[in-house]
């Protein structure tokens, strides 16, 4: 099933200076998941976007990095969401 997923497109996105930006979005998600266990299964998100964006660099799959970079979007957006709820429904 992979293999019918995943293939070289964009590669542009999975070379040299995307995999720096591949390498730093990794780390800031590694360094963000402890905080967010604070929002329900945000971590299980990020764990996910971590996954995507292996896959993405061992496929070269600039397309699969595109989602991997949406899905960490869309995760954290969750979160700050999340946490600005939480932080109103404990002020009352």
């Amino acid at each position: 099933m992979g293999d019918r997923l995943l293939r070289p497109r964009l590669a542009w996105l999975v070379r040299r200076p995307g995999q720096y930006a591949i390498a730093v979005a990794c780390v800031v998600i590694a360094l963000a998941m402890p905080p967010m266990e604070l929002v329900p299964f945000s971590a299980n998100a990020a764990g996910a976007v971590l996954l995507a964006f292996g896959l993405a660099l061992i496929a070269r799959d600039g397309v699969f990095a595109l989602v991997a970079y949406v899905i960490t979007a869309l995760t954290l957006a969750w979160v700050v969401q999340g946490l600005l709820d939480g932080s109103r429904a404990v002020r009352g």
